[in-house]
């Protein structure tokens, strides 16, 4: 990339004998769009500067409006901002110098804009997941900002950025060229004809879905709105059902086919006396009457209209069009555990979408561009890979991030990656040579090594003594024969001897060869214990991130490490004291086990 992007000029200095690097930034021109925009405006195609603004495609007041009456809607997209920001998001680079000064710059935003930047990118990713066409305002103020100004596009100069608001879709206009692409903005406001009026290059508008020749994005209640306004209109014509079936129509029979209704001698007829009657009734009253009068009630038979199947085709509809299941909204209905699964990946997936949207917009829109304020680069591809800045979302599929690193971890196990190839692939900085001292796999080997050591200088030390020379003396008596000469305290030493180990056919040999079958199955039985713990922090371990590629501090019980080695430590200091017994270190070695093996559960010394 460097090679075409400049190009060195040599001057070589006559008072010194070396050649110096002159660099100098190749002017990189944008191309023009050539296409022909659906909505360019008709007329002069060069008179960009009187052209009208123009509001968008779609009408995003009405999306706004079903949004605050449809719970169905709100609730939807409620659940997808929540879940964008639910396992949180990391600030990151290679470069630390670049990476503090980006965390220092969004201080002094928040503090220029009294808004957090966690606020603004919530409401930014609302307005992404509700309209598909979310805008970001930049206040440029060199007062109050620490940035530099620069040049745009290496001709007019700008400000450094010091705060960002969000727009609301709706309000926005543009004034755009043939291709469509935008001049300048506007925010309109219909009552009272407010207006204000933004600068192309201070306007952040990222559109989800859009269409080729379209200005903006499709918004995501376009294609499901029928289906709502459908759904609201069977919920209403059940609401008038449910009135007419819960007051049914009373119907009252007056005479019969050999007996009709006739005019009572007051001049009233039975049929107008019947409705008098009727109308009299109270609430929790009843009437009697003769068996020429029928009552009965129209509407309370089974014969409505059953509407749950027409309910239930409409709102899966709805459900598709929002990319929501029932599962999703708390409703659990017959779905098993399985289908609930695949149902809500669904959800998962295009909610990673967002994320990639607003990631990439923080990271080349915003951090870039604080990076080029800083005065280090003057343009964007001047960049390095490892030099910028990225805003990372963390995943909301666990079980799919689970799956990817267990599967990374089996290409280490088996050679195919190295450590810190397979750290790259699970997004972790690479391990120098110090840091490799301190993985739980490798402390834990040098334990076990240490112990073998020290259990081989305590066996050596029981094992039978060769005499040495000097030890005793002889001396030749008058017949020729030799005699041992012992000092006294050898002497005293050799009576007690007598006393407390007697000799007998088995006195040494068998003495020796019983210590030191018991002092290798009680070392057998530690052995047995450590191997049991380093299983027990192992899986501990791996249960909670990875196999040895995390530092073991991070995730091993210190009390647990501390202990262990303080036991094993203590065992091997009274061992090797020359002073203490056999029956003193037999006594220790039984409790060491007893006090390592608090550590494991069920023990099995025998395996």
């Amino acid at each position: 990339m460097s090679d075409l992007l400049f190009y060195t000029n040599y001057s070589p200095s006559p008072s010194d004998y070396f050649v110096g690097d002159q660099i100098k930034s190749i002017k990189m021109y944008k191309a023009k769009n050539p296409t022909i925009s659906f909505f360019a405006p008709q007329g002069n195609r060069f008179a960009s500067r009187g052209r009208p603004f123009q509001d968008g495609e779609y009408d995003l007041y009405e999306a706004g409006r079903i949004i605050d009456t449809e719970s169905l809607v709100s609730r939807a997209f409620n659940k997808k901002n929540t879940l964008v920001f639910r396992d949180g998001f990391t600030i990151k680079s290679k470069n630390e110098k670049n990476l503090a000064y980006i965390k220092r710059r969004l201080s002094e935003i928040e503090y220029v804009s009294e808004k957090t930047f966690d606020e603004i990118l919530r409401e930014y990713a609302y307005n992404l997941v509700a309209f598909h066409n979310p805008y970001l305002v930049k206040v440029r103020k060199e007062s109050a900002s620490s940035g530099l100004v620069r040049k745009y596009r290496g001709k007019r100069a700008i400000d450094p950025v010091a705060a960002y608001f969000c727009l609301a879709p709706e309000t926005m206009q543009k004034r755009i060229n043939d291709s469509g692409d935008p001049i300048r903005y506007r925010q309109y406001l219909g009552n009272g004809g407010k207006y204000r009026e933004f600068a192309d290059y201070n306007i952040i508008h990222t559109p989800f879905n859009k269409r080729t020749g379209f200005t903006m994005g499709t918004p995501p209640l376009e294609s499901v709105r029928e289906d709502i306004l459908a759904l609201r209109r069977i919920e209403e014509s059940v609401e008038t059902l449910i009135y007419k079936s819960l007051f049914p129509i009373i119907h009252v029979k007056v005479g019969t086919d050999k007996h009709p209704a006739k005019t009572l001698p007051g001049g009233m007829s039975e049929v107008d006396a019947a409705t008098k009657l009727l109308e009299n009734v109270d609430d929790n009253g009843g009437i009697v009457t003769s068996e020429r009068v029928d009552i009965g009630a129209i509407g309370a038979e089974s014969l409505a209209l059953r509407v749950e199947t027409y309910l239930e085709y409409f709102k899966k509809r709805v459900f598709a069009g929002l990319g929501m299941s029932a599962i999703d909204f708390g409703d659990g209905d017959s779905t098993g555990r399985a289908t609930g699964e695949v149902l809500s990946s669904a959800l998962r997936d295009s909610v990673i979408t967002y994320q990639y949207i607003i990631s990439e917009m923080i990271t080349k829109e915003v951090f870039t561009e604080l990076l080029l304020e800083s005065g280090r680069y003057k343009h964007p591809f001047e960049i390095d890979e490892d030099d910028r800045v990225e805003l990372v979302f963390n995943t909301v599929d666990t079980s799919e991030t689970i799956k990817k690193e267990s599967h990374t971890l089996n290409k280490m196990s088996h050679g195919i990656l190295k450590v810190n190839e397979a750290r790259e692939e699970l997004g972790l900085p690479p391990l120098t040579e110090s840091d490799f001292k301190d993985l739980h796999s490798v402390k834990m080997q040098q334990i076990s090594s240490d112990q073998q050591l020290e259990v081989a200088k305590a066996t050596a030390k029981l094992q039978p003594k060769t005499p040495t020379a000097g030890s005793s003396t002889t001396k030749k008596t008058a017949g020729g024969n030799t005699k041992s000469k012992q000092s006294k305290s050898e002497g005293a030493k050799n009576s007690t001897k007598s006393i407390t180990t007697p000799k007998n056919q088995n006195s040494d040999s068998s003495i020796l060869s019983n210590t030191l079958a018991m002092y290798s199955e009680n070392i057998a039985d530690i052995n047995l214990v450590m191997k049991k713990i380093h299983r027990e922090l192992l899986d501990y371990s791996i249960r909670d991130m990875s196999h040895g590629l995390i530092d073991s501090r991070d995730f091993i019980p210190q009390e647990i490490e501390v202990a262990v080695d303080n036991s094993v430590s203590e065992l091997f200091d009274f061992i090797t004291e020359p002073t203490n017994g056999f029956s003193e270190i037999r006594s220790e070695l039984k409790k060491t086990i007893d006090k390592l093996s608090i550590y494991v559960n069920n023990i099995d010394l025998g395996s």
